[in-house]
């Protein structure tokens, strides 16, 4: 479930619809655009003044700030609130419906409730089925993708993977507003098939359209790990470790980052800056982050016996 999850924090920056008048769609350009530059107090400012015209989307889009600031800071109270509102919210419009259920299925993913996150975002994804737009396709291809590498290992079942992937690939490259989510989700799926050079170059797409991102800076170093180009991937993560230790001390990034430099100077048998990462992972600091970690990273460092027990 972790790819899964991951593949929908930019679930949180879609926000702009078709059918959006002059004076809403500017201000989610606005919200959009703040929230790529982490000023979220400027973006759910903004969303309040959308809330003004449309009441409903203009609440949508808080939730998609407070998600977007969660992800990267790492404030668990952001995430707790935004599922009290979005399990309270109901939109009539069936696209906004079904995104508000894939937004509740994020929540419930991070909180750990999977079950409940594959429900959820199962219902959303049949609603999307039903809406014959790119942008609905794409996001049906979001779940689809990994339904259908569920199944793919038995004998006869389909395999419509590389066209989910097709999907979204044109989703993200030919629209202009829903392009986070897309690409990232995208990024994390070739990643997942050890397409590590092709995700890059998808992350150098989104870093050029949202140059000095911390999130897409921290998914660069993990592509530039992944290719062994070991120096770059831990100047990245250098520079993400000393600025999240400014913008959110030992918040979840940070100690992303700190393992992330700590396996890297493992592969690159720098013993002395593999013990300085070690003694951060046993301050009592970390207990209560531990849960919170990307599986993936803290299996690998426990496997490779880089963890205090």
């Amino acid at each position: 479930m972790e790819c899964f999850a991951r593949c929908f924090f930019w679930i949180f920056v879609v926000i702009v619809s078709a059918h959006a008048q002059a004076p809403t769609e500017a201000l989610a350009q606005r919200i959009l655009t703040l929230t790529l530059q982490s000023r979220y107090t400027e973006a759910a400012h903004t969303a309040d003044s959308l809330s003004k015209f449309e009441p409903g989307r203009g609440a949508f889009f808080r939730n998609m700030v407070a998600l977007s600031r969660f992800d990267d800071l790492g404030d668990t109270n952001d995430l707790m609130r935004t599922r009290q509102a979005l399990e309270k919210a109901s939109w009539r419009e069936p696209f906004w419906e079904n995104l508000r259920l894939f937004q509740l299925g994020y929540v419930k993913s991070e909180q750990r409730e999977t079950m409940s996150a594959g429900f959820t975002m199962r219902k959303a994804a049949k609603g999307f089925a039903q809406i014959p737009t790119l942008e609905a396709r794409a996001f049906y291809a979001l779940y689809a993708y990994y339904l259908e590498g569920a199944t793919a290992w038995l004998p006869f079942a389909s395999d419509q993977r590389k066209h989910f992937l097709s999907t979204l690939d044109s989703a993200a490259h030919g629209n202009s507003y829903y392009w986070p989510l897309f690409a990232t989700s995208l990024t994390w799926m070739l990643f997942d098939r050890q397409e590590y050079a092709q995700a890059l170059k998808l992350v150098d797409f989104a870093l050029k359209k949202a140059p000095q991102h911390p999130v897409y800076l921290q998914m660069r170093a993990d592509m530039l790990f992944r290719l062994k180009r070991y120096p770059e991937a831990a100047a990245l993560y250098e520079h993400s470790a000393a600025q999240y230790a400014q913008r959110s001390p030992r918040s979840i990034r940070w100690w992303c980052a700190i393992g992330n430099l700590l396996r890297i100077y493992a592969a690159q048998h720098d013993s002395a800056r593999v013990q300085a990462c070690q003694l951060k992972f046993q301050s009592a600091a970390f207990a209560p982050m531990r849960k919170w970690m990307p599986p993936s990273l803290l299996s690998d460092l426990e496997d490779k016996k880089l963890l205090p027990e």
